[in-house]
């Protein structure tokens, strides 16, 4: 029983150490600098282009962002993604906010 609650505070320690670094890895600096980035990397995020459905291409992307930012391929595709989402949100909120001021 000892074993498994200090197993589980162990992990919870490092959860926690995870989160901080993820928190402070995304700082404004850092986003600001992702999305300069991946701007010079169209297919990452227009859906439109026709290099948007090149799965390795947009791998090969993603690798070489993670390298440059110290993290893993994975997060720096949830990470554009996230963006994609919340660009989404604000831009509906804008449009419609606009058209309830006409009405």
């Amino acid at each position: 029983m000892e074993n498994k609650i200090q197993f589980a505070n162990t992990s919870s320690v490092h959860c926690a150490l995870q989160l901080r670094q993820m928190l402070r890895m995304w700082a404004r600096e850092n986003t600001s600098k992702l999305i300069e980035d991946s701007h010079s990397l169209p297919f990452l995020w227009d859906v439109q282009t026709a290099e948007n459905k090149n799965h390795n291409k947009k791998s090969d992307a993603h690798d070489t962002l993670a390298k440059n930012y110290s993290v893993s391929a994975v997060e720096i595709e949830k990470k554009i993604w996230a963006l994609k989402k919340q660009f989404h949100r604000d831009y509906k909120k804008l449009v419609d906010s606009k058209r309830s001021a006409v009405l």
